[in-house]
Parts: structure tokens; sequence; C-alpha cells
């Protein structure tokens, strides 16, 4: 019977997958790639334009805070300037100092003003630049910087802020305001109110608004061709008006701000180490100001949703191909058992069969059904089993040890009995070397000379068992995403219903799944009326381009609060018109916007109270000071009568 089979039955080999379902395979990919690309753009450039934002909101709050502080110290140096009440006491103190009341009165004026505005010292100075009372300690000395600008207020008579100073290297930073002192033109010399910017300034400077482990904010003023650092810096200790760098360094924020730029820009720090700054002047000041965070704090969430993002695109992308070979191996087996089947129906009378019998890369094989030895085996079984024509031809099947388990074999015999037939049933074997495959099996009884027959087809299948494997190893891989709420994750419907969600999602909008599960959340009646038309542009973008921008909008939960998000959407394939969503919670952020702005509101409230105050302060200085002269004018006035009366007496 060997030789009665004809070659051109042989089924026909097939090369790879067929160049339509590559180029499907391509096409999804570029979709997936182009996608996840679009999606990180999208994600990094709101990421970096939010990180922006928040720098260049610290940067004008400490502006802010700084102007705010000048002018209280400037409101503290005007209730002195051209006091006549203080005037006739420093006049008394000055011009007539063996008046011990006077002296007393004016060292417990300068006291009470130090303690009252937290002053390092307050210095009284005459016309001379001798020290004459000293709040702080008693001193003969004042700094150069104080002694340099006593000529132009006697000459100006105006009120001077002195800048950052040192009284010499080992002595600590100081700012001080000098006050001109006159009376009816004359001078009569000068008031130092000497600020200690460790009290307030330098804390409310270094103070960040918000979590952030590299934050810092810096004061920096510009010295001729160099840039100086004017406070103490978080990662570098003893820097305060000792730290230069060069002007011209245009990688350092701190340079780039002291020739007057402002703008948000990426640099190299004093450290060296690259950070993003807002810069800012600060107004009638030689100062600027600097808010920076290092680059790599900043980048550091947006690089999680990187990795994040090119696992999923990896994921989807294994899994279309996953698909495609499945698809593609099971058109294949289609075309392999049609041909089968075709040889089958004429291998009784036409040679084809048997060559196509022998050639086929299935193991085919021809039983006898009353004792079952092997009639016949193709070198498709042998080149699957390993045994050679010899081991097969005439042994009974039973005793070749090609099953994986007896039953196997004998479920496969009851089917045929039971059908007249089988097909593609899956089971195990074992080759000559007992290593372990995968076949599906199809089998009919065959009449050969008036004999009833088994005949056998069994494909391997390893390779395809091993893809199906892997594709559901994807297919828990996404579900593993979906299920570990990094982000909220649902599937819905443009009309507002809900088909899937996870736990991150459900606990955004508070509900619970078994709510979800029972058809109650409509996403569309949970979001707030001003919103919805937000999602309406989103939902118009993905019906044209597949996908949309991220945007912000509300939800309203259960319990009637309302949660911040951050949302992005993307159209699922199929004729449902079913959208994906990304929603994560921002309420956070928007949470610290608000309290900035707060901050805003507050300071702006307690520099105009503490105006106020200082002006009812002035206007009671001003009552002192009628009151002090009108009882030096009828002391004046009874001294005059006394003399009259004595006069006549005498």
């Amino acid at each position: 019977m060997a030789k009665t089979f004809n070659t051109s039955l042989i089924p026909k080999k097939h090369g790879g997958p067929p160049a339509s379902l590559m180029a499907i395979f391509i096409i999804v990919s570029a979709g997936i790639l182009a996608a996840g690309f679009f999606y990180y753009k999208n994600n990094e450039k709101s990421y970096r334009t939010e990180s922006e934002h928040l720098l260049k909101s610290i940067a004008e709050l400490k502006v802010s805070e700084i102007v705010s502080w000048r002018k209280e110290r400037l409101a503290d140096a005007r209730v002195l300037h051209k006091n006549s009440a203080f005037t006739q006491l420093v006049r008394r103190a000055i011009v007539r100092p063996v008046e011990p009341a006077a002296q007393k009165r004016l060292r417990v004026w300068l006291g009470q003003l130090k303690v009252a505005y937290s002053y390092r010292d307050v210095i009284l100075i005459d016309a001379a630049g001798r020290v004459r009372q000293s709040a702080g300690f008693e001193s003969l000395h004042i700094c150069d910087e104080i002694q340099k600008h006593l000529p132009e207020i006697r000459r100006n008579g105006q009120i001077v802020f002195l800048d950052f100073h040192r009284e010499d290297s080992d002595h600590p930073v100081s700012l001080s305001i000098l006050i001109p002192v006159t009376d009816n033109g004359l001078y009569l010399g000068a008031v130092a109110l000497v600020i200690d910017p460790d009290t307030y300034l330098y804390p409310m400077i270094s103070r960040w608004p918000t979590p952030a482990a590299t934050g810092e904010t810096l004061l920096v003023r510009r010295e001729g061709d160099e840039v100086v650092f004017l406070n103490e810096l978080k990662f570098q200790k003893d820097t305060a008006l000792t730290l230069r760098f060069p002007l011209h360094q245009n990688d350092l924020p701190a340079a780039r701000a002291a020739r007057g730029e402002e703008r948000v820009m990426e640099g190299i720090d004093y450290r060296g180490v690259p950070v993003v700054a807002a810069l800012r002047a600060v107004p009638d000041s030689p100062w600027f100001m600097v808010a920076r965070m290092d680059r790599e704090e900043i980048y550091a969430p947006i690089r999680k949703y990187f990795l994040l993002l090119i696992f999923m695109m990896c994921a989807l992308i294994f899994a279309a191909a996953a698909a495609g070979w499945v698809l593609w191996q099971r058109q294949r087996n289609v075309v392999y058992r049609r041909e089968l089947e075709a040889a089958l129906a004429l291998q009784a009378s036409d040679e084809k069969f048997r060559k196509a019998f022998m050639t086929s890369p299935d193991a085919i094989l021809i039983t006898r059904w009353r004792d079952g030895r092997v009639v016949s085996a193709n070198d498709g079984f042998l080149a699957i089993t390993g045994y050679t024509r010899e081991e097969v031809e005439g042994s009974e099947v039973a005793k070749l040890f090609i099953w994986n388990t007896p039953d196997d074999r004998q479920r496969i015999i009851d089917k045929v009995k039971a059908d007249g037939f089988i097909e593609n049933l899956e089971a195990g074997f074992l080759n000559k070397s007992g290593q372990y495959y995968y076949g599906l099996v199809s089998a009919s009884v065959l009449k050969i000379d008036g004999e009833s027959h088994l005949l056998s087809i069994t494909r391997d299948i390893t390779e395809r068992k091993t893809s199906e494997e892997a594709l559901q190893k994807a297919h828990e891989r996404l579900r593993r995403f979906h299920d570990a709420n990094i982000v909220g994750i649902v599937t819905a419907t443009a009309e507002g219903d809900i088909l899937e969600a996870n736990d991150y999602y459900l606990d955004l909008i508070g509900f619970s799944r078994e709510e979800f599960e029972s058809g109650k959340i409509d996403w569309r009646a949970l979001t707030p009326s001003e919103w919805l038309g937000a999602d309406d542009r989103a939902i118009a973008e993905v019906r044209r381009e597949g996908t949309c921008a991220p945007y912000e909008k509300q939800y309203l939960r259960r319990d009637k609060t309302l949660v911040d998000v951050f949302v992005v959407v993307a159209k699922l394939p199929g004729q449902e018109q079913q959208l994906a969503a990304f929603a994560l919670d921002i309420t956070d952020r928007k949470r610290v916007e608000r309290e900035v702005s707060r901050l805003n509101e507050e300071l702006e409230r307690r520099v105009a109270q503490r105006t106020a105050e200082l002006s009812a302060k002035n206007e009671e200085l001003v009552r002192l000071n009628r009151v002090f002269v009108d009882r030096e004018i009828r002391m004046r006035e009874l001294k005059e009568k006394i003399a009259r009366m004595e006069k006549g007496a005498s």
C-alpha cells in the first residue's frame, strides 16, 4: 500500500504570515506608539507648566513678602523722621547732655523701639558721627557702612535703607535704616535701626510653602561683574555675602536674575546640580529673588509615568503580535486540515495521497482497528516522535509510549467509537526522549481493502500553546495594571453609562463596587453642569482624533463633595463607540493653589492692618507732641510772670 499514493496531494508548506497581516500589525504598533508618545508629551508639557507656575507663584509670594517687610521697616523709620517730640528729646540729650532725665527718657524710647520691632540695635549718632545712645549695648563704634552714609543723610535729610553688610568678616550680617534728626534745618544727628536678618527676613525667605526636598529660595544682588548671595543657603552654610559667582555664567539662574531677567529657566545652581528656577526682581531694591528646585525632583513623577507608559505600550504591542500570530496559526491550521481531508478522500484510489501522507509535517498514523498495530507512519510522525520507521510500523501503538497518559489514547478511541471521528482534540504526547509536547488530534475510521483502520493526524501545537500562554500572561499584566489603582481607569459610553471601572475610580467618585455592578452610576450625573461642556468637547475631539488632550474637571461625589481630577480620554476599537478614560485625583494640587491664594490674601490683610496700626500710633505721637509743646509754652509764660513779679517786688 505504501506505493499507491500520489505526490500531488502533499499539503503545501506555508511560509510566514501574509503581508496583509504584517501590515495590520505594523499599523497597530505604530498607532500604539503614536498614542503613547502623544499622551506622554502632553502629560510632560502639563506637568512642566504646573511646576513652572508653582515656582513662579512662590517667587512672587516671596517678593511680595519682602516688599511688605521693607515697607514696614521704612514705616518704622518714618515714625521717628521729622517727629518734633523725638527731635526735642534728642536735642536735649545731645546739646544739653547734663540733663539725666532727658538721657534716661531717650534711652527708654530707643529700647522700646528695639524691643517692639525686634531690631538688633537702635543707635543714636550725633552730628560729629559719635555714638551717644545704644539700645542694644553701650558702644562707641559704628560700622564703616553706616559711617559712609552719614554725610549723605546729613546733606539731603532723607531716610536711607542700607543693604546687607558686615561690620567685619567675623560679625553677623546686618541691614540698617539711617534716619536724620533735624531741628528747624539744623542737623542734630541720626538714628540707626540695625536689623538682624536672622530674626525674620532669613526664615521668611527660606520657608518653602509646599512639600519639596530640594525647594529653595535665594536672595541675590549684583556687585560689579559678580552676583552675591545674600541669605544663608539650604545646602551650603556660611554663604551670606561670601558666596560669589561671575555674572556672565549663563547657566547659573542667580547670575541671570542679577542681570535683570524675569522668567523660568533650567540651569545649574551653586552646587553644580541641574535645577529649574523662577527669577524675579524685588521692586525698589537692588535684590533679586530666585525660587529653584532640583530638576531631578521635578521630573521624578513624570519619569515614573514614562516607564509605566513604555511598559503598557510594550505589553499592547506584544499582545497584538501574539493575537496576530494565533490568528495566522489558526488560518494555517484550517488550510492544512482542508488539504489533508482532500488527500484522505482520495487515499484508496490515488497515488498522490501517499506522497501527501508521507511528506506532511503533521504526524499521520494508520493503525489496524482490530489489533491496534501500525500499518503506516509518515515522516512527520517519525520526526516529531523521534522513532525510526522500523520501530513503528508493525508494532502495537499502545507499546510505543507516545501518549502522555494512557487515558488520553483511550479517550480518543472511545470518541471515535461513539461518533465515528474526532476533530481538533488537544492531547499531551511524549517523544522517544521523553520530551513533552502538545498535539491537536483529528481521527476517523478508514476502510482499506474492506478492513477498518484508524487514521489519526496529530499537529504539533506546542508553539501555539506557548503563544497562547504568553498572550494570557500579557492579559494578566494588563489586568494587574488595571487593578493596581495607580490611576482611575474607566470604560464608558458618551451617554454616561460606565461599563468597567477600577477601585481607584470608584473611590474617586465615592461609590462601592456593589453599586457599580448594580448599574447605579452615571458619570454625566456625577459631573457638575459647568464641566459637561469640557467633557463634550473632549468626546468630540476623541471622535475626530481617537484621543484628546488631557484636561481638568470636577466630579460630584456621592457625599456631595467636589473632587478635582485630571482626565485623558481615548476611543476603544469596535462598533460600540466605547471610551476609555484615565482619571488622576489632583485635589491636593488644587488645595495647594488655593492655599497660596489664601496666603496672599492674608498677607495683604495683615499689611493693611499693620498700616492702620502704624497710622494710629503716629496720630498718638502727634497728639503727645502737641501736649508737650503746649506744656512748654505754659511753663515759659509762667517763668516770665514769676520773673516780672520778682522784679516788681524788688
